[in-house]
């Protein structure tokens, strides 16, 4: 995250009151501490593929599921 969107969020934030502020600065502490930071972007789509079946069975599956047919929609 860069410095402008940081400046813009605490554009909205700087208006709140005491109490939400400090319940807001608590929630922020608290998603800290759980040390969970969860993964956006681009990564988030790599991973390794998990699956109880074997590659000739996933091949297979692929292969049974396709249809066959040489029809063109009309767009």
């Amino acid at each position: 995250m860069n410095e402008s969107t940081i400046d813009r969020y605490f554009g909205y934030l700087k208006h709140l009151d005491v109490s939400t502020k400090k319940k807001l600065i608590i929630r922020l502490t608290n998603s800290i501490d759980e040390g969970t930071t969860p993964r956006s972007g681009l990564a988030s789509l790599f991973g390794g593929w998990v699956d109880d079946r074997s590659a000739e069975e996933i091949i297979a599956d692929i292969r049974d599921s396709r249809m066959p047919s040489r029809k063109i929609e009309d767009l």
